[in-house]
């Protein structure tokens, strides 16, 4: 509602103008919408029937508006971004992470960095209108996948291609689904070459899976794919399927208790000496190993491989390979200047360089007499 007590130059007129326009920046009136009757902006805004109509006025002599005989007033579609606060649309996934909540307050940053209002959507699989929603409402629309790529609708795939809102996805590759994506693929090569280079040979992963339709799925499959590659360059696939260790994890449950179960009971058994694993996970993996006494790393040797702001005060002090969360957030950025600036562009994956920081949590292999 107007304060009425509030003064501004062009009176209360003016007051309706700015909350309008307001409206739009923050996308709640988006392009090519039709805003509420002038009756019932009145109402809301707590002004006259008049006020409204007037302000109203000067917006569509400004531009910013149109009106159309018998069906209303709309937001124009061709109103210049530079005379409003482009907004950026960021869906994710509806159950709430660390690792959702350090990107979104990254993403926060780096937006108001590049002058641009975030607006956050959550959602629960591709077929929430959430998505729709944040497609259709902001001038841009970053994605952090709530399932697999591969169980995107085709008639929104062809929404997103159309190109009319610039799409990224961000942590999957993209691109053969014809869209821009950011990813940090390139953490496996660097995981396995560390390990490698202090003497290991057989590295295991341990992968979240959720199963689906009698299937079970793994979170990350190029980071699986990236691995075994690697990995038969010097084993057999019997033995190669023997060093994955699949957690199924219920669908809006944390994986830390699979995880750490798993470790628990299993880990005097292991077929590798060295363990590559989600930094989401590391807590409940390296708990489980002190808890059954299997020493980190002269036993085993944990590399962890993700971002999160809290992982320097982790004792003992993790292994690590980052990938970093705010170069993720530019680098997408970098992905929507790109689309709008040439919208026929074939699609393209940027990738975060990672980060090897040292830690405690992984040392040379030592011969088996001196384990």
């Amino acid at each position: 509602m107007i304060d009425n007590s509030e003064k501004f130059n062009g009176g209360k007129t003016g007051l309706v103008e700015q909350e309008i326009l307001r409206q739009i920046d923050l996308g709640n009136f988006r392009r090519n919408s039709l805003l509420p009757s002038e009756r019932e902006l009145a109402k809301q805004l707590g002004v006259s029937y008049m006020t409204v109509r007037r302000a109203i006025g000067k917006l569509v002599d400004d531009s910013f508006l149109t009106r159309v005989q018998g069906k209303g007033t709309y937001v124009r579609g061709d109103v210049p971004l530079h005379r409003m606060q482009q907004t950026l649309g960021i869906v994710v996934p509806a159950w709430e992470t660390p690792e959702h909540a350090d990107l979104m307050m990254i993403l926060t940053a780096i937006a108001g960095e590049n002058g641009v209002l975030p607006k956050f959507h959550l959602c629960r699989s591709w077929e929430d209108r959430t998505v729709v929603d944040a497609y259709e409402s902001c001038d841009y629309l970053l994605l952090v996948p709530p399932a697999p790529l591969a169980d995107l609708p085709e008639e929104m795939l062809i929404r997103f291609r159309a190109g009319t809102t610039p799409v990224v996805v961000l942590g999957l590759d993209a691109t053969p689904y014809g869209l821009d994506s950011v990813t940090g693929d390139a953490c496996t090569e660097a995981g396995i070459r560390e390990l490698r280079r202090l003497g290991h040979c057989r590295i295991g992963l341990m992968t979240q899976v959720e199963e689906r339709g009698g299937k079970l799925l793994r979170q990350t499959e190029t980071f699986f794919r990236n691995w075994r590659l690697r990995m038969l360059e010097r084993f057999s696939a019997k033995e190669v399927d023997r060093m994955e260790i699949r957690i199924p994890v219920k669908a809006y449950e944390l994986p830390h208790q699979a995880f750490y179960d798993y470790l628990y009971v299993n880990g005097k058994d292991l077929p590798f000496t060295a363990l590559m694993l989600p930094l989401a996970v590391a807590w409940g993996v390296i708990s489980a190993a002190a808890d059954s006494g299997l020493a980190v790393p002269q036993k085993l040797s944990i590399l962890s491989i993700g971002d999160r702001q809290e992982a320097r005060f982790y004792r003992p002090r993790l292994s690590l390979v980052r990938v970093s969360y705010r170069r993720h957030a530019e680098l997408a950025f970098e992905a929507l200047r790109r689309r709008m600036q040439e919208p026929g562009l074939p699609p393209r994956c940027f990738t975060v360089e990672p980060e090897l920081v040292p830690g405690e949590t992984v040392s040379p292999l030592l011969p088996p007499d001196n384990l």
